[in-house]
């Protein structure tokens, strides 16, 4: 259908959509869309763009909208003076905006708490992938650190000797300069419960009492900065006591090594 043969009430088209018609106008055009297939298309249409225009950015108004809206209230030619005119207050209109204008509002909102949804979820994950970053690379710090204690020449590798048919794995590293020392256990079983096991180092050929430890259930213990005690360590020892430690040994030694530097 070509503009000129366009029936007039396309015109009204955007005017009816935002429910800006009279009750006179609204009649009228809702009489010929009943039989105006094109029209009806129309009005589809730009019901279509104001609800695509809720969800999503502003949408340009149809060319000449403006200048028909205006020409309602304006009806004199621009060279003429304008008479004041008196519009007698009328009862405000119930609204009649159409229905689908408050479900695009509600589906934007919902669009809104989804994007906010993901957003918080995405922060979250973005927290905890730092934080598991943070521990990781406090991990491989603390084994390189270990590593460059462990193979400083000054560090004395001590091995204890199991005095039984034991066959767990007990090193003591021995820092004589820096008084410290290391202790690293493996395939040990777990003390029997109110008992612990406690290291010991021999000055002048006596025991001196050091930390308690008990390995995991995989065997395995790890007790780092251990204090030497003053004097020169001659050898180390480990024994069975009472979870709280004894000042002296009350068990027989399970495991003995001696410490070279001290000799």
């Amino acid at each position: 259908m070509s503009e000129s043969s366009r029936h007039p009430m396309h015109e009204l088209v955007e005017e009816y959509v935002l429910d800006l018609l009279d009750d006179a106008e609204r009649v009228a055009f809702e009489a010929r869309l009943a039989v105006d297939p094109a029209l009806a298309r129309s009005t589809a249409s730009a019901r279509e763009a104001l609800a695509a225009a809720a969800l999503s950015t502003p949408v340009a108004l149809p060319a000449g909208l403006k200048a028909r809206v205006m020409a309602t209230a304006v009806d004199q030619p621009a060279d003429e003076p304008v008479e004041p005119r008196v519009i007698p207050m009328q009862p405000a209109r119930r609204s009649r905006a159409p229905l689908w204008l408050g479900a695009a509002l509600a589906a934007s909102l919902l669009v809104i708490a989804k994007q906010q949804r993901d957003l918080a979820r995405e922060r979250e994950a973005t927290a905890s992938a730092q934080a598991l970053a943070a521990r990781s690379l406090d991990a491989v710090t603390q084994r390189d650190s270990m590593i460059a204690r462990l193979t400083d020449p000054a560090i004395e590798l001590v091995t204890l000797a199991a005095t039984g048919d034991a066959k767990p794995s007990v090193r003591v590293y021995i820092d004589q300069q820096r008084r410290r020392a290391m202790v690293s256990v493996a395939s040990m079983e777990t003390a029997p419960r109110g008992q612990a096991y406690q290291l010991w180092f021999f000055v002048d050929g006596k025991p001196v009492p050091s930390v308690t430890f008990n390995p995991g259930a995989d065997g395995r213990a790890l007790v780092q900065d251990v204090t030497l005690p003053a004097g020169t360590v001659t050898a180390t020892a480990v024994t069975q006591e009472p979870e709280a430690g004894s000042q002296a040994p009350t068990s027989p030694a399970l495991f003995v090594g001696a410490v070279k530097a001290g000799k």
